[in-house]
């Protein structure tokens, strides 16, 4: 077991190395870019483009990521009023809505890239990126924020953790939130089909 634990956490921090390497890289394009206008060079048409597209892979990459190091912005003024035995019940509800959430995210996303992986759906502007690709992102993170909002669960009621080292991280509405604010920014940046999937089967 101690294997697939040192495993979990490998991939986290790779998916946390990942996303800090397109920022990173983001920010290396752009200056060259302004360099290059500015000596007459030319230009890259096609980095705002690869910038949307970076912000949008970053920000699920590196989410459970930031959610295991409990990194995420959390609201817990009201935690600490409560007794601690009230804080835990509070704190275990908030973490099965977010399991709730997360599942039904997981199962909408793949559906939606299922359906963009079974007619080829393409993306069609300065670069031609398959549809995809890009929105497997969404199912492979929030089945991983799933089974650490399970273990957050699993610890406060049983005292025990399917993971070896994870300490209860309750930021999933803050999560959810960002999420759907990527969600809509996504879709104005390229057509709309994926969220007009998402909402349709929703309904």
């Amino acid at each position: 077991m101690n294997f697939f634990f040192r495993l979990y956490e490998g991939l986290l921090k790779a998916m946390g190395v990942f996303s800090s390497l397109i920022i990173a890289s983001i920010a290396l394009l752009l200056t060259t870019d302004v360099f290059l206008r500015n000596k007459g060079l030319g230009n890259m048409p096609w980095l705002l483009e690869v910038t949307e597209y970076g912000l949008f892979a970053s920000t699920f990459i590196a989410a459970p990521w930031v959610l295991h190091m409990g990194g995420h912005v959390k609201v817990d003024i009201f935690l600490k009023i409560f007794p601690e035995d009230i804080s835990n019940i509070i704190q275990k509800y908030i973490n099965i809505l977010g399991f709730i959430i997360c599942g039904i995210l997981f199962i909408f996303s793949f559906r939606a890239t299922f359906d963009a992986w079974s007619i080829e759906s393409l993306i069609i502007k300065e670069l031609i990126l398959k549809e995809w690709l890009l929105l497997s992102l969404i199912p492979f993170t929030t089945f991983i924020l799933s089974r650490f909002c399970a273990n957050s669960i699993a610890f406060i009621c049983f005292g025990v953790s399917i993971q070896k080292e994870d300490p209860p991280c309750f930021a999933f509405p803050a999560i959810v939130k960002s999420y759907f604010i990527r969600l809509f920014s996504i879709s104005r940046c390229r057509s709309s089909y994926c969220l007009d999937i998402l909402l349709i089967r929703a309904s």
